[in-house]
């Protein structure tokens, strides 16, 4: 599978999320990626808690060198350097339109934001490639049943079907942050996005859930996130 690390050449794809968020990121003090993944590895945060609340693999021991697996969660978890759990490299795969010519994404993708849609099948796709340390495990963030609310976002296969892919949903995006569209979808009403859920014993949980259209057409800031990249010390 084709695949282009986002931190060398697929800058001018996130440049449309909107243009404040390398001003949030310049401003950003905390650590994220582990010195070994670097400037190789994204950071993936909300709207609802801010760039200090990082994704992050539920991998036990968090030593990056085993116990990672098919099925795992994936939470938001305070930033740190030394958390290889933290660690993913960000892919940039292609178009909508590109991968729905190849068959990779679902039916009500491609008829609602391919080629023949008001979106032209422009809106960029990404998987997201646990790499602790820097080294690519071929799991990615994804979900295992994308047509299923409220389904949890774990590590799955990277490329081994639609669900790993993420769409970028650029009409709703707002103060540099966007809704992500899960590239299995097979809803025709509401489409499933990634959204982080709270609850005791859990805690900041990704999953996928009907997007929320709030008043005004804006998005829940719960389906609300955005990227940056590397370590900051």
């Amino acid at each position: 599978m084709r695949k282009v690390f986002i931190a060398l050449s697929a800058a001018g794809a996130l440049l449309v999320l909107g243009a404040s968020t390398a001003a949030q990121a310049s401003i950003r003090t905390e650590p994220d990626a582990t010195p070994a993944c670097g400037d190789n590895c994204f950071n993936l945060y909300s709207l609802a808690f801010g760039p200090n609340q990082i994704q992050s693999a539920n991998v036990p021991g968090d030593n990056g060198g085993s116990g990672w697996k098919v099925g795992q969660t994936i939470n938001l978890k305070y930033a740190t350097d030394s958390s290889p759990n933290e660690d993913f490299t960000g892919g940039y795969v292609a178009t909508v339109a590109q991968l729905c010519t190849e068959g990779q994404l679902s039916p009500y993708i491609c008829n609602t934001y391919g080629t023949s849609s008001t979106y032209d099948g422009n809106f960029p796709v990404y998987e997201s490639d646990f790499s602790p340390y820097g080294n690519e495990t071929g799991l990615c963030v994804g979900v295992q049943r994308p047509d299923v609310n409220n389904e949890n976002v774990s590590l799955q296969w990277c490329g081994d079907g639609p669900g790993t892919f993420w769409v970028a949903d650029l009409a709703h995006a707002h103060i540099g942050y966007t809704p992500f569209l899960n590239g299995g979808d097979t809803s025709y009403t509401h489409p499933m996005v990634l959204a982080v859920y709270t609850a005791k014993g859990i805690g900041r949980r990704l999953r996928i859930e009907r997007l929320n259209l709030l008043t005004g057409g804006y998005i829940a800031n719960e389906e609300m996130f955005a990227l940056d990249f590397g370590v900051r010390l």
